[in-house]
């Protein structure tokens, strides 16, 4: 009871008073801050400049460029010191590069050339800071990823070999960056130099301010040239522009999101069905399609050959290089046709009529069997055998002796590497007519085949992209080694594989068939060496490439495999998995001769950890 002798309020009343009063406490409070909401959003503006201010910094500008410490958004503002917008002539080093850069991304370089009168690089910070956010944006959405087994565009490849150094150019993988080419007037170019793609200042007609379409091709982009006016008459120009691709639309037939990513690895493209987007489609049709799907550009090819790229926006453009040229011919420069234009883009009926363009006989119409030294495959060739070599032996493995290794290998006969001495080239038109036969009635029956087993070929893993890229990997083609005598190497290089001496040595532990190896040790296993002549001591293996197609996959002995493999039958080859099944090695039987075109020749010795080398 209180004071007075009146009742208390129960004990249950006491949460209804405590809200009472909490309740009147706040309305006091919002009557002493009136401006409180307007205090809310100045701590969540402050809040948003601190987690600005903790987010990365946009890419700087690129180290060769001469404004290269312009920074950000104080290059925004025409009154700012940070503020640049600059046109530079290229050095004259460097022009050379860039010719060598435009000849070789060149589709038709046999009747076409291009001679650069001037070149100029323009560093503009608005432009660039445009061209960084949007960058950073799709870097953001996207995980890092290689677009060498994709999409890539051919410049990235040129660029790698006449710019090794990037005294030039520089290319982020982050967001899928690439130089592509855009042709137009010297007049126009020179007003997008400084205006920017999609400035109507920049553009005379409507066709030109839409335009969105870029390549990989010199010779496409030329078709889109026009000829200049007084200085600049009988002139023509392309700009050479970094494009952030970002996530990709693939379609018209390309096949580049598969083969050689791992099924865990993040890709920048997507290859999803894109059948209502045909070749054929229109720029705006093509832009308003990714643009509905959250796409950040769009690949079409078109002939299976000619690919254009497409970018959502045009701030994933920054205009880079101004480019004035004369057309000519390859003799006025003294220019060969180029290498650079990938096997793996030609379509399958070229294929069948001309041999890979980095072969000598490229352009040969005639029949041609040679042998060519290739020297600059021989550190590659030198490495591939160090990565796929195990310090591993099966029964097959023979010691100095003649017989089999004893356990443990007490006088250590087993070599711990191989040391290249030479590597031969096969360029065989009758071999590779029949092996790209085969490639065809494969592909044209199975269409896709499903991936080796557990994991693709050692062989094919440690080739770098550009050779990788020559495969067709859906039918699962592959290098694959295999151990021969010198001898007996130059008689396949001429004839073929025998297979009718298949198992003379070893048997057929998974039936009839010409046997491969993806590990260089288990091939050397098979190697013999030559008792005399000039490579009287010297061991040999082939690199072939190998159509593998639908594989039947055994971890014990069959030797009747071979009965459900051939042309007309279940598979087209067999994989023995030793490697899963005891540790050792896989091995893969081929079952017609067709299937192998053995590419590169090797000669070479065995090293052994007793520093004697045999």
């Amino acid at each position: 009871r209180g004071p007075s002798g009146a009742a208390m309020p129960e004990a249950t009343d006491d949460g209804l008073w405590l809200a009472v009063i909490l309740a009147l406490c706040l309305l006091a409070l919002a009557a002493l801050c009136p401006s409180s909401s307007a205090h809310r959003r100045r701590c969540a503006a402050a809040f948003r400049r601190r987690a600005c201010g903790r987010r990365a910094a946009p890419p700087p500008p690129p180290p060769y460029w001469e404004n290269e410490q312009g920074s950000g958004e104080l290059g925004l503002d025409r009154s700012s010191q940070h503020y640049f917008d600059d046109s530079f002539p290229v050095p004259l080093e460097h022009r050379d590069g860039m010719q060598d850069l435009m000849n070789a991304a060149c589709s038709n370089s046999a009747e076409r050339a291009f001679r650069i009168v001037r070149i100029v690089r323009h560093e503009n910070s608005k432009l660039w800071h445009r061209y960084s956010k949007e960058f950073q944006q799709i870097s953001k959405a996207l995980a890092r990823s290689d677009l060498s087994a994709h999409a890539e565009p051919l410049t990235t490849e040129i660029l790698a070999d006449v710019d090794p150094e990037h005294t030039f150019s520089t290319v982020r993988p982050e967001a899928g960056e690439a130089y592509l080419w855009y042709a137009t007037r010297p007049e126009i170019a020179l007003r997008l130099l400084h205006d920017g793609f999609g400035s109507a200042a920049a553009a005379q007609t409507k066709a030109e301010l839409e335009r969105l379409e870029f390549f990989e091709d010199t010779a496409r982009a030329d078709a889109d040239a026009a000829s200049g006016q007084g200085l600049y008459d009988g002139c023509y120009s392309m700009l050479l522009c970094r494009v952030v691709l970002g996530r990709q639309w693939l379609s018209g037939g390309y096949d580049g999101c598969g083969g050689d990513t791992n099924d865990d690895e993040s890709t920048a493209c997507d290859s999803e069905d894109v059948s209502d987007l045909e070749a054929g489609s229109t720029t705006d049709e093509v832009h308003d399609q990714i643009c509905q799907r959250g796409f950040d550009s769009a690949v079409i090819t078109s002939d299976g050959v000619l690919r254009r790229f497409v970018p959502c926006r045009w701030s994933q453009v920054y205009p880079e290089y101004a480019i004035v040229y004369e057309r000519c011919t390859p003799r006025h420069i003294g220019i060969e046709h180029s290498s650079f234009w990938r096997y793996s883009q030609v379509c399958m009926s070229e294929r069948l009529r001309r041999a890979p363009p980095y072969w000598a006989n490229c352009q040969n119409q005639e029949p041609f069997a040679e042998m060519h030294p290739v020297l600059k495959f021989k550190p590659r060739i030198q490495q591939l055998m160090e990565m796929t070599w195990k310090a591993k032996y099966t029964r097959d493995r023979r010691a100095s002796n003649g017989k089999r290794i004893p356990r443990g290998d007490p006088n250590g006969d087993m070599p711990c590497s191989a040391r290249v001495l030479k590597v031969m080239r096969v360029e065989n038109s009758a071999m590779w007519t029949s092996y790209t036969v085969a490639v065809k009635r494969i592909r044209d029956r199975r269409a896709v085949c499903e991936p080796l087993g557990r994991h693709p070929a050692y062989t094919t893993d440690g080739l770098d992209d550009r050779a990788r890229r020559r495969l067709v990997t859906d039918i699962n083609e592959t290098y694959l080694w295999h151990g021969s005598s010198p001898q007996a190497v130059i008689s396949i290089a001429e004839e073929g594989f025998r297979l009718d001496l298949s198992g003379k040595h070893r048997g057929n532990m998974f039936g009839r068939g010409a046997y491969l190896a993806e590990c260089a040790s288990k091939a050397d296993e098979y190697a013999t060496d030559d008792p005399e002549g000039h490579y009287q001591g010297c061991f040999a293996m082939l690199l072939c490439r190998v159509a593998l197609g639908k594989v039947q996959t055994l971890r014990s002995a069959d030797y009747e495999a071979h009965e459900r493999t051939g042309p007309e039958k279940e598979f087209d080859s067999t994989v023995g998995d030793r490697e899963e099944a005891v540790g050792t090695f896989r091995e893969f039987v081929v079952p017609t001769r067709e299937q192998i075109y053995p590419e590169y020749a090797i000669i070479y010795e065995r090293v052994y950890r007793s520093a004697r080398i045999r």
